[in-house]
């Protein structure tokens, strides 16, 4: 009898775990704990993979991208390769942007916003290049140099420029058979110089045209290249390191490299001549005729202490105190 009371007690001892499993396990499904983060694990899984393929898909447009910029510009060098050797016509591959810079005269007469015929055979050139080159806007962005224009036709500098660039865009469509929603026209007139307005030299280079292919909004520090050709300062633009991103990956005319080691170099000053520069007190300027020049202020008389080992020299004499009240009495005068 005892022994059946035993297994009976053992089989108990064995059933309430289970039970109270199969409890909890139930009363945690009905509460959808479980399902509920399986199917987040789930959701966030896929979501991770779709991430991934877009970003794989993204990576192979880009690489697409490129390899049609590259095209374009080994395309653009070898077409127009008179007119890049005499600096007429720079080419430029960006990461995702193509630059052609055409000086005027190659486009246009002075003054003229008519495009030459010279000008009419490159751009056709260029067209039937950017045929090539999908899914990309082209801005066309006219400049000139500060010298002013009036004319019945254009009554200052900003006529002049969105009129050639104008010109340039009717032409490319028109003529070239691309499609004009592509296109944007800008002028910027003289007010983005990449040389010294001071120079023939200098204005020669302002005057030109640029032509970018891009895929993304121009934004201002796009137009006319500033991000990588300097800004406008109202004199000679200062040299400004492209940002991060901007610097051209290939150039078909870089700029002349800096002088070679036996090249001589600009005259240093000697140290004497530097010293007597700097000790050498200014000249003043002599007074008008009819104003009486008033005398000069007497130096302040600055006394340095002497050192132990100056000879017949007195010390200085120690600063005069400023006057003070009388100090207190501690204690009463006597008598009173």
């Amino acid at each position: 009898m005892r022994g059946r009371w035993l297994k009976v007690l053992m089989v108990v001892l064995v059933l309430v775990p289970v039970g109270l499993t199969a409890y909890l396990a139930n009363n945690l499904y009905h509460r959808k704990g479980v399902p509920e983060a399986l199917e987040n694990l789930t959701r966030q899984l896929f979501r991770s993979k779709e991430d991934e393929r877009k970003a794989e898909a993204r990576a192979v447009e880009l690489e697409r991208k490129a390899g049609e910029l590259q095209t374009a510009y080994d395309a653009l060098v070898a077409d127009l390769r008179g007119e890049v050797d005499s600096r007429d016509i720079r080419v430029r591959q960006f990461r995702e942007k193509l630059e052609i810079n055409f000086v005027d005269k190659v486009l246009f007469a002075s003054g003229s916003a008519e495009i030459t015929p010279r000008g009419r055979a490159i751009l056709l050139k260029v067209a039937g290049v950017l045929n090539r080159v999908k899914d990309k806007s082209i801005y066309v962005v006219g400049h000139t140099d500060a010298n002013p224009i009036h004319s019945a036709l254009y009554p200052s500098n900003w006529e002049l420029s969105t009129a050639r660039s104008s010109s340039v865009i009717r032409f490319l469509s028109e003529q070239g058979g691309l499609t004009p929603e592509r296109f944007t026209a800008m002028g910027r007139a003289f007010y983005q110089p990449v040389a010294s307005n001071a120079t023939p030299e200098g204005r020669q280079e302002n005057r030109r045209v640029d032509v970018i292919i891009a895929d993304v909004p121009l934004l201002s520090s796009e137009t006319g290249s500033e991000s990588v050709r300097g800004t406008a300062t109202g004199k000679e633009p200062a040299a400004q390191s492209p940002a991060p991103g901007q610097e051209p990956l290939r150039e078909s005319a870089p700029p002349p490299p800096p002088p070679g080691p036996n090249e001589p170099l600009a005259p240093t000053p000697s140290p004497s001549s530097q010293e007597e520069a700097t000790t050498t007190p200014p000249q003043a300027e002599p007074a008008p005729p009819g104003d009486v020049a008033e005398p000069a202020a007497p130096a302040a008389d600055v006394t340095t202490p002497a050192g132990p080992d100056a000879a017949g020299a007195k010390p200085a004499s120690p600063p005069v105190p400023p006057d003070l009240p009388p100090a207190l009495p501690d204690k009463p005068a006597p008598g009173k």
